[in-house]
């Protein structure tokens, strides 16, 4: 190795290099054998003088070429994909299998969500149970109560069915409906509800005076 001096040596090099199996292991070395050397010569300063300029230079570039294709190899082992094992094959189940299998995880989910929302459920009860729906009306109004005047201005910024049923849900009444259930009994209330009636005209109105003097 010592014999040769600048690209030579580099050539030098590299006609080990491809021929080696492992790249990783020769650069290793080398970066090993180079660090040992420079330490060997170090040591020994006062001997052999005329030689270690040449010494040093070579080492030097066996260095600069050992940093360069280590470089090479982190941006290869960077750029080469990981290979991901293929999934194993699902058995095939028969059709009323199949059918049945999501009937009960259905069931379950169900279950589970019934057994959540119960945790939840809030425990206010009214004493007359047929109010639920003068109850309902009232929300319904306060939802669309505005400011009078031309800004009409409203109370609420957003008030949507799924935040009404999730009010209705703190009665013991309906803390066990879904949200799309106590949706569908707003809209039904919603739909009976005549606003024309003299009490719940005068309703929004006290409401009205209430909340915008």
């Amino acid at each position: 190795m010592y014999e040769y001096r600048g690209f030579d040596l580099v050539k030098y090099i590299e006609f080990h290099y491809d021929a080696y199996p492992d790249k990783e292991e020769f650069v290793r070395f080398l970066r090993f054998e180079v660090v040992r050397q420079r330490r060997w010569l170090r040591n020994r300063r006062f001997a052999f003088w005329m030689r270690f300029p040449a010494w040093k230079a070579n080492l030097e570039t066996t260095q600069l070429w050992v940093e360069a294709e280590e470089k090479r190899l982190a941006a290869a082992r960077l750029a080469t994909p990981i290979p991901v094992p293929a999934p194993a094959p699902v058995p095939e189940m028969p059709g009323e299998a199949l059918v049945a299998g999501k009937e009960d995880l259905l069931d379950r989910i169900g279950g589970e969500v019934s057994d959540l929302l119960r945790t939840y459920m809030g425990k206010v009860d009214l004493y007359n149970e047929h109010h639920m729906t003068k109850l309902i009306q009232l929300l319904r109004i306060l939802r669309n109560l505005k400011a009078p005047g031309k800004k009409s201005v409203p109370l609420f910024k957003t008030f949507s069915d799924t935040d009404m049923a999730a009010i209705l849900r703190q009665f013991i009444l309906f803390g066990d409906k879904k949200t799309n259930t106590l949706q569908v009994k707003i809209a039904e209330v919603g739909k009976e509800m005549n606003l024309n009636d003299p009490a719940l005209e005068k309703l929004a109105r006290a409401l009205q005076d209430f909340f915008f003097p």
